[in-house]
């Protein structure tokens, strides 16, 4: 693993308009080409987190850097100056995101879908020609294996396609590091299984950062160099896989216990057989 930080976050604050808190002091330092996953309980703050290394949230206080540079992100009820706005735009370019429940756009082809960020701006190369933007659109579906669906319409597809097109659409931006908030939680086991396949083949290409927010801790066994574990707005522990899922850290151990007692509950009571609350594909 790259010893070099590509992105750091330290005393993150943020409070919704109703007063409850989301982060509280959050700190974080992300190494360049690693796999991080961060994991922690429902409402924990993980998300959060994520859409503020993506540059999309603002913060009541704390700092961010990418590559050593300051990221200006603007702060509740404040506005950034047209310059301040002008960086965060291109920061945003360098670091994609992969949203939890896809947000594709389903009156566009899959290969729109993915063609629209080179083509307007979001890819770190500018505004990209129609024809360029498509290339990257249609090599950004091979990866995912999804390359026969260029002019499928979004509704014909699965939620496992659909989700691989939502990676896809990430991936034809070619971003530095690349955000994927719980990229399985809404699959059935068998689409799971596939997706965590995916994850895996961008981890071991190296070809850029992964930060993966799961409650899949197989998958976090599996592909993560390190984990981050987040309490009540916090993170609590950060360090190598081994060490996370040896619980020796008495906050992982309280998280493990839990999500093992979760685990079990979740399981029909005579068969063991694990309880799909998945949407339908």
């Amino acid at each position: 693993m790259n010893e070099r930080v590509v992105l750091s976050a330290e005393g993150l604050v943020k409070r919704w308009p109703n007063g409850r808190v989301a982060l509280q002091g959050a700190s974080l330092s992300i190494h360049q080409n690693e796999v991080l996953a961060i994991v922690g309980a429902n409402g924990c703050g993980k998300s959060t987190l994520l859409s503020i290394l993506a540059g999309l949230e603002s913060i009541d206080a704390g700092t961010m850097r990418f590559d050593g540079v300051s990221v200006r992100l603007p702060r509740q009820h404040g506005r950034l100056s047209t310059s301040d706005e002008q960086a965060l735009c291109a920061y945003r370019t360098r670091v994609g995101l992969v949203f939890q429940n896809e947000s594709l756009f389903p009156h566009f082809s899959v290969g729109v879908n993915c063609a629209i960020g080179p083509r307007y701006g979001a890819h770190r190369g500018g505004c990209l020609g129609a024809r360029e933007a498509a290339d990257r659109a249609r090599a950004a579906l091979a990866r995912v294996g999804m390359q026969d669906f260029f002019a499928h319409r979004v509704t014909e597809l699965s939620g496992g396609q659909q989700q691989r097109v939502a990676i896809a659409r990430a991936l034809a931006n070619e971003p530095e590091v690349l955000l994927l908030d719980e990229p399985t939680s809404a699959l059935d086991p068998q689409r799971t299984r596939e997706i965590g396949a995916l994850v895996r083949d961008l981890a071991s290409a190296r070809a850029m950062t992964l930060v993966v927010v799961t409650h899949d801790l197989q998958l976090t066994r599996d592909i993560a160099d390190r984990v981050a574990l987040i309490h009540e707005g916090r993170v609590e522990f950060v360090g190598k896989t081994a060490a996370f899922f040896s619980g020796r850290d008495a906050s992982v151990a309280r998280f493990l216990d839990a999500e093992q007692t979760n685990e079990s509950t979740s399981r029909h009571p005579s068969t063991g057989e694990e309880i799909c609350r998945s949407k339908p594909l």
